[in-house]
């Protein structure tokens, strides 16, 4: 994230950001941190306010981003949000628990199953339908309107 804000060219900014996709998947090892660390009685609680805080500041983080931008410059925005970042992984590192050995799955060497896929396709279809739906009906309307 520093690095962003001392990119040269599209290229190394298309570069860091493929990076930076390669290192992610907060949400991924957070929905698993908490499904190991939560008593069964409060995980669908924790899940749902884990949830809701991913939803809301994927809502707010670019506005205040863009504001940041416009008031301290280019620069100066990913030197802030990688402080920020770096206060979040220092508070990590140090509250949160390490998650226990679990057993292993018997079903590990098993080929995924015909649920999986038709989950995929599930999930696949949704996102076409929330991603391409909406513009395709506007640009109709716009068309024959």
């Amino acid at each position: 994230m520093l690095l962003y804000g001392f990119a040269g060219n599209l290229y190394l900014l298309l570069f860091l950001r493929a990076l930076l996709g390669l290192l992610g998947g907060a949400s991924t090892v957070g929905l698993i941190l908490i499904s190991a660390l939560s008593p069964k009685e409060k995980l669908h609680k924790d899940i749902s306010l884990f949830q809701i805080a991913m939803t809301t500041g994927q809502l707010i983080a670019p506005p205040i981003g863009a504001y940041t931008v416009a008031l301290a410059g280019y620069r100066a925005s990913f030197v802030l949000a990688s402080f920020i970042i770096f206060i979040f992984f220092s508070f990590c590192y140090r509250y949160v628990e390490d998650i226990p050995c679990q057993k292993a799955n018997p079903n590990a060497g098993r080929p995924p199953g015909r649920e999986i896929f038709w989950g995929w396709v599930l999930a696949f279809m949704a996102t076409i339908h929330l991603t391409i739906f909406p513009a395709s009906c506007l640009t109709y309307w716009k068309l024959f309107s």
